[in-house]
């Protein structure tokens, strides 16, 4: 199913619906069984749209829902349900997959990460063809030592695998008072 048809489905929905409001309308005013008959073509496919986009996850759909999957792992500080998401050729700097998972646990258990909350999620750039995309999003971590007014920019580049899902291959962190400065994770070369 082509990802088009979802990626705006709020729009595409609400205008099924306005077109089978306009039917129901006509057909009250005229009783006219052709509207009545759009009317019920409509609507059902109405539902048939809803039903689609309930069991279809667009690309875009997916990388979105990773970052808040992996934002929803944080307080339970479930490493596995985070690095799930993460590409087997994950790099931040020098530092592979491991190396950075082993760092975020020690990180999370001295400095208390208690949670990470994210918004603005978006797919900024999509190449389909090369299996690559850039998103980025917005978050606050609350931890220790961390002032509560701290947020932060995340840019992300991510990569489709060969088992179809798509994972986070690197990213960059900016505070978002000057986010032309990288931030420097402590103990990441």
């Amino acid at each position: 199913m082509p990802d088009w048809l979802f990626e705006g489905i709020l729009s595409l929905l609400f205008l099924v619906g306005v077109a089978a409001a306009i039917c129901a309308y006509v057909w009250t005013k005229t009783r006219k069984r052709l509207w009545l008959g759009l009317t019920v073509t409509i609507l059902a496919f109405l539902g048939v749209l809803v039903v689609l986009d309930r069991f279809n996850e667009s690309d875009r759909e997916q990388i979105v829902s990773n970052v808040q999957h992996m934002a929803s792992a944080v307080p339970t500080r479930d490493f596995d349900a985070i690095f799930v998401h993460f590409a087997a050729d994950f790099r931040y700097n020098a530092v592979n997959k491991a190396e950075f998972r082993r760092l975020c646990e020690s990180i999370g258990k001295s400095r208390n990460v208690r949670d990470m909350v994210v918004w603005r999620e978006q797919v900024l750039s999509f190449d389909e063809t090369r299996k690559r995309a850039d998103a980025s999003f917005q978050f606050k971590l609350k931890a220790d030592g961390l002032i509560e007014e701290n947020f932060f920019l995340c840019k992300s580049k991510w990569v489709k695998e060969s088992d179809g899902r798509w994972r986070m291959q690197s990213f960059i962190v900016y505070p978002l008072s000057s986010a032309d400065q990288p931030l420097v994770i402590p103990g990441v070369g």
